[in-house]
């Protein structure tokens, strides 16, 4: 198995506790009344990318001149239990794909961009639309540009510095259909961990905040 399908999957069962708590809470606030409001405070997808259906999530542009390596890097973990090397690019594209489709996105799998790209990393949005039109790809291509990724602590990290920029690229045009950016700012942690799990839990907690603003995608 991948490391990013274990990495899908472990998004997936916090996505599915987060999703019991959030019904919870719906049901509460219905009680008081509430739930209009509440449903105000954050604009659909419908409104925001109504022609985005099939997304195609390409491996991220790193431009921070480090490989940010999460796990598989020690010599115990390549030749001991033989861990695959994985990057926060890894991570980061994993979480994106388990959240674009927990919101009701179809999202084209790893192993099919992979396959049809030859695993090559776009170094712009339109060089994303290029991509995928030949690769002919029928998806709007998810384009995740590292720009900033410094640990405050090479053991134990406290925050991560982050500078992030996420884009859904027309496919056709290479224009911009809908841009989120992390500005360079730390992203503090609830304890101090090591330097591979905090990258992780930054990545999907960045990830998470990031596409909430696309909403709910409904139901064909």
């Amino acid at each position: 198995m991948k490391l990013e399908s274990r990495t899908e999957c472990r998004a997936r069962r916090r996505g599915a506790r987060r999703a019991g708590a959030s019904l919870a809470i719906a049901c509460l606030l219905a009680a008081l009344g509430c739930a209009t409001q509440a449903g105000k405070s954050q604009p659909g997808t419908q409104r925001l990318l109504p022609a985005v259906r099939r997304i195609a999530v390409l491996p991220p542009t790193n431009l921070t001149g480090d490989e940010l390596v999460v796990s598989g890097a020690s010599a115990l973990e390549k030749y001991a239990f033989h861990s695959e090397r994985v990057t926060v690019s890894d991570e980061l594209a994993a979480f994106a794909r388990v959240e674009l489709a927990r919101r009701g996105f179809e999202v084209v799998d790893d192993a099919t961009v992979s396959r049809l790209t030859g695993g090559r990393v776009p170094a712009n949005p339109r060089a994303a639309a290029d991509l995928v039109r030949s690769a002919k790809l029928d998806a709007t291509p998810l384009f995740i540009e590292i720009r900033r990724w410094d640990s405050d602590s090479q053991l134990h990290a406290d925050a991560i510095i982050v500078d992030l920029n996420l884009v859904l690229v027309d496919p056709a045009t290479g224009s911009t259909l809908w841009e989120a950016r992390h500005p360079t700012r730390p992203v503090p942690l609830h304890a101090a961990v090591q330097q591979g799990e905090a990258y992780s839990v930054v990545a999907e907690k960045l990830i998470e905040e990031m596409l909430a603003p696309l909403g709910e995608r409904p139901a064909a």
